[in-house]
């Protein structure tokens, strides 16, 4: 009917009716140009003859005979040859073709894979290595996911090929299953060391992983895991419970979109030290059970990496057995995520049941997992020097400066403020000497910030004279913005000074009357002020002094002084001996330690 159309590159049959049709000999002959041919409307159960029907149709390389009904007795010489098919598809009435319909039909090399309706099986085949004969074509079967246990049962392997009839002596074959039920190899599971995925099973798609490798105890090794995709994966239960020999696993290219179960998925993996989740997905459930025993006594784990949907998590078993209150996990997590319901302690968060501390989080001095007012208080007592417990000083330490200062104060004041977007000040050195000032009066000194920044913390080291110690400290009220001073002591007559706020904002009015201290004992203005250090608000600048200043009674020198190397008080008097305290010599202020 079409024989020699060689320039035809497409047909609609859609309106045939071919019911009463007895001969369909030649009908698509040497149609070079059809690479596709719909024929889901032919009724073929009158024909009586379809030799040479496709023959040379070499643009074709599938085709669907699957609504064809062939009669008994049907000639079909050459029925196919000349085509190109790596896909043919039949009916249950195939083998009713003659013995000669697919000659030309795939190689020895390259055979055609034969697809047909389950319960069929193509008759009077001859097996050969890898493929089969059938009606004179070279034919693959249709390719499935199977696994092979090795005939020592050491060994599981994972395939997707049509070979699992010819592997029998590879082992004992088993079909996967796509239900959540356990597979056919558990029953052997406490002796397997090792699993493979070839390259092959890339293109497998399976969709339960249920109990894949639970109780295989002494299992070490699973190679080729790229090749596993899980796309379509629904079950996820105990796929590797108990693998308590198992020391490293890659989930890298795991997909668990369409997981609706991982119960028990790691339970009692307690050799695992590290675990990267960061690809998987988890779903919102409203069924504990889609989750519970996930890291079930997983007790070797160092450290945690999750994904931001790990919110999704419910069971509050989750993690029981992870970590310790002394050597709690490492939970590594991305930026925005917060671990919701997670109860803060010294040194660690408890969280679904596990034990965590949090791996560089800015700001989170405490190791809570959180950023909050704690961990402000936290590091003004680091910065004061005090002895602070479980302190993480690479999370305090926000400009990354090496050191624990009121800059970092500040940083942790704007991460708490700004919900997690730190604004460290920067370091900038200068000269400084002439930036804090002290007046006396009395037992009281007051400080003054005497730059032309608009400051809002500051910090510095007193030295008072010998016999002398400081009793209180307090922020003259006119220059607050929620600012507070704290103050501790050093030893040897040292005090550490720290002003900070809560709110971020500058002190108010100028710096000047910023600090009332109260001293007890006869200081005489002899008061050494060093390690001045501030934060400027308007230039996000914190300022360090290379310079200590000096802050006494005296406010300059004159060109009289002594220049004998003698030692003089603040009020002229000469010592020989000094003590520890503020002295003039050389016409230069020298505080004595």
């Amino acid at each position: 009917m079409f024989q020699g159309c060689s320039d035809l590159t497409s047909i609609d049959l859609s309106g045939f009716n071919t019911a009463k049709v007895i001969d369909m000999r030649n009908m698509f002959y040497r149609c070079f140009g059809l690479t596709s041919i719909d024929l889901s409307d032919f009724n073929t159960a009158s024909v009586n003859n379809m030799s040479y029907m496709f023959y040379g149709c070499s643009g074709l390389t599938s085709i669907d005979l699957s609504r064809f009904t062939f009669k008994q007795g049907v000639v079909a010489n050459s029925f196919l040859a000349g085509t190109r098919l790596e896909n043919l598809i039949v009916s249950n009435s195939a083998n009713n073709l003659s013995s000669g319909a697919f000659v030309g039909v795939g190689t020895t090399t390259s055979a055609c894979t034969l697809i047909y309706p389950s319960g069929f099986t193509p008759s009077n085949t001859t097996q050969l290595n890898g493929y089969f004969r059938w009606k004179g074509g070279y034919f693959q079967y249709d390719p499935k996911p199977y696994a092979v246990l090795s005939t020592n049962g050491k060994t599981l392997t994972f395939y997707y090929d049509s070979r699992k009839d010819y592997r029998g002596n590879e082992g004992t074959t088993y079909d996967l299953k796509s239900v959540n039920s356990s597979p056919d190899w558990f029953s052997s599971r406490t002796t397997v060391e090792a699993v493979n995925f070839t390259s092959s099973f890339k293109s497998a798609s399976p969709t339960s992983c249920y109990n894949w490798f639970a109780g295989m105890q002494n299992l070490r090794s699973i190679n080729g895991m790229e090749y596993l995709k899980t796309n379509e994966v629904r079950y996820m239960t105990g796929m590797f419970d108990n693998c308590s020999s198992l020391k490293s696993l890659d989930l890298s290219g795991f997909n668990t979109a369409k997981v609706t179960s991982m119960a028990s998925m790691f339970r009692g993996c307690s050799s695992l030290k590290s675990l990267d989740l960061s690809g998987f997905t988890f779903s919102p459930s409203s069924s504990t059970s889609y989750d519970t025993y996930l890291l079930y006594n997983c007790t070797g784990l160092e450290s945690l990496t999750l994904p931001i949907s790990a919110n999704y998590i419910i069971a509050s078993d989750a993690f029981y057995g992870v970590g310790t209150a002394e050597n709690p996990c490492t939970l590594i997590y991305p930026d925005g995520f917060t671990p919701n319901g997670a109860t803060p302690h010294d040194g660690f968060f408890y969280w679904k049941g596990g034990f965590f501390k949090t791996n560089g989080l800015p700001g989170d001095a405490n190791d809570d997992g959180n950023v909050t007012v704690a961990d402000v208080m936290l590091t003004v007592n680091k910065a004061m020097n005090k002895p602070v417990p479980s302190f993480n000083e690479k999370n305090a330490d926000i400009n990354n400066d090496g050191r624990i200062t009121v800059a970092d104060v500040m940083g942790i004041v704007k991460l708490v403020l700004n919900s997690g977007r730190a604004s460290a000040p920067r370091n900038a050195y200068q000269s400084m000497s002439d930036a804090m000032a002290v007046t006396a009066k009395g037992n009281e000194l007051t400080l003054h910030l005497t730059g032309t920044g608009s400051y809002t913390a500051s910090q510095m080291t007193l030295t008072l004279p010998e016999g002398c110690r400081m009793e209180s400290a307090q922020m003259v009220s006119s220059r607050s913005n929620g600012h507070s001073v704290q103050t501790c002591d050093l030893g040897n007559g040292q005090y550490r000074v720290v002003v900070y706020g809560a709110t971020g904002m500058p002190f108010g009015n100028s710096c000047s009357d910023l600090v009332c201290l109260n001293v007890k004992g006869n200081h005489n203005g002899d008061v050494a002020v060093s390690d001045i250090q501030v934060v400027d608000y308007l230039t996000n600048t914190f300022l360090l002094s290379d310079v200590s200043g000096i802050a006494t009674g005296i406010d300059s020198i004159g060109s009289d002084a002594s220049d004998d190397g003698d030692w003089y008080t603040t009020q002229g008097q000469k010592v020989t001996t000094p003590t520890r305290g503020v002295y003039i010599r050389n016409g230069r202020k020298v505080v004595v330690r």
